[in-house]
């Protein structure tokens, strides 16, 4: 089934087509069939001016990344191979890699979408601080920068750059163009952390000042299971077991260590009073009774008034989950972008490795090395069409 998003991202790319291209080229956009380059100067200046007061902490940060990607290159290698290993002996194993696509838009069997909205917000994101840190190193090495522009498949933002003066960047030295190739994916790194801390603020703090528990309410109790047997149902509140009072989820978790299997105990519910006989589990200590259990949350209230909890919940999951998108993209794609194959900075800092440690023969390895990883993305690839 065609989602009407897409059709309507197809009829607008049909009028882009039509529109005659020297009105695209006033305005340094590049237009073919499926893709559009925009170009410009715009934020040079601003990138010049931040490179020169931050010049020593830029620099240090560079050298970091270009050590700690070299490492990290390897692992993401190593990773790999170890899931290219598994598929190949495991039938029916799922994909080692897989695009993280939009939903609505584009589905690949097997491949994991997100709602366009956080798949928009965290790709412009992550393209954002990746070529913001390459322009930032490159204009701290002195190397200019000719323009930068967004490469997107018909709407779609699927890449940037920061277009350097190639001429410059290959006078400068090995460590300096380390520090320009490996800024890239330090400035996902730094932009999964800023997310996360982000994220893990709002959770720790922001929602204890928002948000109050109004109790523990059984979310799902398990077939066949002793809580089904003794008459327990989902949407209870879940008031005690045993002699533990329940008023949060710690309380659940330590009421349940205490579970012994075919002593019976009593479950108290807003519905009443139930006798449950836990059973034994294997590969469990305490005793098992089947039920699982979720916080039923409420929005504080400070001032007098009613307050639109619906509102107040949608905000703060939208703020929620949009964080946590943008920290995972971030550090997804500064992972891949350390796999070391051309066009990928990775691949650009393997050579460079290679030249420096081979002289004589770093071509053949770098090609070897090269084509070991397409077979291996190939593999792991593999399960999303259907093949090992």
């Amino acid at each position: 089934m065609v989602s009407v998003a897409l059709i309507v991202l197809i009829v607008l790319w049909i009028i882009i087509q039509l529109i005659n291209s020297k009105s695209f080229e006033k305005r340094g956009i590049e237009r073919s069939l499926l893709t559009l380059i925009f170009r410009s100067k715009r934020g040079i200046e601003a990138i010049d001016r931040t490179a020169k007061k931050r010049e020593k902490v830029l620099r240090r940060i560079g050298t970091i990344a270009a050590y700690i990607s070299v490492p990290l290159m390897i692992l993401v290698f190593i990773s790999l191979f170890l899931s290219a290993s598994h598929i190949l002996q495991t039938p029916n194993a799922p994909p080692g890699v897989a695009p993280l696509l939009p939903e609505g838009l584009v589905e690949i069997e097997g491949a994991p979408s997100i709602p366009l909205a956080y798949w928009l917000i965290a790709v412009i994101s992550l393209l954002m601080v990746h070529e913001l840190m390459h322009g930032l190193l490159a204009r701290v090495e002195g190397i200019p920068i000719k323009s930068l522009g967004i490469f997107s498949v018909t709407f779609l933002p699927l890449g940037a750059f920061v277009e350097p003066d190639e001429e410059v960047l290959e006078t400068k030295s090995y460590m300096a163009k380390m520090r320009v190739y490996a800024a890239g994916s330090m400035g996902n790194f730094i932009g999964a952390l800023a997310a996360g801390l982000t994220l893990l603020l709002m959770m720790m703090v922001v929602a204890p000042l928002v948000f109050t528990t109004q109790g523990i309410v059984i979310q799902n109790v398990t077939t066949g299971s002793p809580a089904e047997f003794a008459g327990i149902s989902v949407n209870q509140t879940l008031l005690g077991i045993g002699t533990v009072d329940i008023g949060s989820i710690s309380d659940f978790r330590d009421a349940v260590t205490q579970l012994e299997a075919g002593s019976p105990i009593s479950v108290a519910t807003s519905a009443g009073t139930y006798n449950v006989v836990p059973e034994g589990r294997e590969g469990y200590k305490q005793g098992f009774i089947g039920i699982a259990v979720v916080a039923d949350v409420a929005v504080k209230s400070y001032i007098a008034g009613t307050v639109d909890e619906k509102r107040v919940f949608s905000i703060y999951g939208v703020v929620v989950e949009g964080l946590y998108w943008v920290a995972i993209l971030n550090f997804l794609v500064g992972l891949t972008n350390l796999l070391p194959i051309i066009p990928l900075d990775g691949g650009r800092m393997f050579a460079l490795l290679m030249e420096r440690a081979a002289p004589k023969s770093h071509k053949n390895i770098t090609t070897v090395i090269y084509l070991a990883l397409l077979v291996l993305v190939f593999i792991n690839a593999g399960p999303l069409f259907g093949l090992f």
